[in-house]
């Protein structure tokens, strides 16, 4: 399926998540590279493997309990990944890999703890700041 395709059209067509995909993947298609997946696992890891090719990756949260997601510290600077807490009943919670870290936004109070959601269809969205190889800098860059 090419990235642009709207996964949830034929099963939600109309519902707000669908018409949100839709949007974030029409701004994603202009110059950038993505990907959207669909995951219910309670446990989650984002690695180079990942992305592939790709420069953006937004993964849909399934899962009907908690989930962790922990971000390798092998994914190159520039990539970003949206994770969507997609179930009501699931919040999403990042951890960082070995040798990974989690950056709050400059200027921000939020401790790494908050890196998590709270209600379904929110979202966090992650960058790679720097990798030195192994040292995957993970940036907040949007919470609820």
């Amino acid at each position: 399926m090419p990235f642009d395709t709207n996964p949830l059209a034929a099963t939600h067509p109309g519902s707000d998540e669908a018409v949100a995909i839709a949007a974030s993947l029409a701004a994603a298609k202009d110059g950038i590279e993505a990907g959207v997946s669909s995951n219910s696992s309670t446990a989650i890891t984002v690695n180079a493997a990942s992305f592939g090719d790709r420069q953006f990756l937004k993964i849909l949260c399934t899962g009907a309990t908690a989930i962790t997601v922990t971000l390798a510290n092998n994914v190159p600077a520039g990539k970003a990944v949206e994770l969507v807490a997609y179930h009501a009943t699931a919040d999403v919670t990042v951890q960082p890999g070995s040798g990974a870290t989690l950056v709050p936004p400059q200027s921000s109070p939020w401790s790494t703890t908050l890196y998590s959601t709270t209600a379904q269809y929110e979202a966090l969205v992650l960058e790679v700041d720097t990798n030195a190889g192994t040292n995957a800098a993970w940036r907040l860059v949007t919470r609820p």
